[in-house]
């Protein structure tokens, strides 16, 4: 058996050992990596669809809430939109160009900031959140 030597594989689980012949799990199939490539590319239509499902299910739900009254549809997306800002900031024109670390201390900062104001928010409002 050829040694693959990649720190993904080993990291992702697996053994980092391939079958010099290309066989994978099923024998009576020979995998090479123009097949796995062929895989690759529809496991990730699937993904792409789960995703466009799962979306409209929140829009449905969204929609739902909505006609019952719960809230307004747009103060829903303004409220999905401002989220999304305000924890990636240095995607959306913040601070700029940061290091892998300096997004994780930012993101660990605004979590402790969100935090805070859902505490503040519950003692304000008790018996809500």
């Amino acid at each position: 058996m050829a040694h693959l030597g990649s720190r993904g594989a080993r990291e992702a689980g697996a053994s980092g050992r391939v079958d010099p012949d290309g066989f994978g799990l099923d024998i009576r199939e020979r995998r090479t990596r123009h097949s796995q490539r062929v895989r690759l590319w529809g496991c990730a239509f699937a993904i792409f669809q789960w995703r466009n499902r799962l979306l409209l299910q929140v829009v449905y739900h969204a929609r739902i809430a909505e006609e019952q009254g719960a809230f307004e549809f747009g103060d829903f997306v303004a409220a999905i939109t401002e989220k999304l800002i305000r924890r990636h900031p240095h995607v959306f024109g913040g601070p700029g160009r940061l290091t892998a670390q300096a997004v994780d201390d930012l993101w660990d900062r605004i979590k402790a900031e969100e935090k805070a104001a859902k505490s503040r928010a519950q003692v304000a409002a008790p018996g809500r959140g």
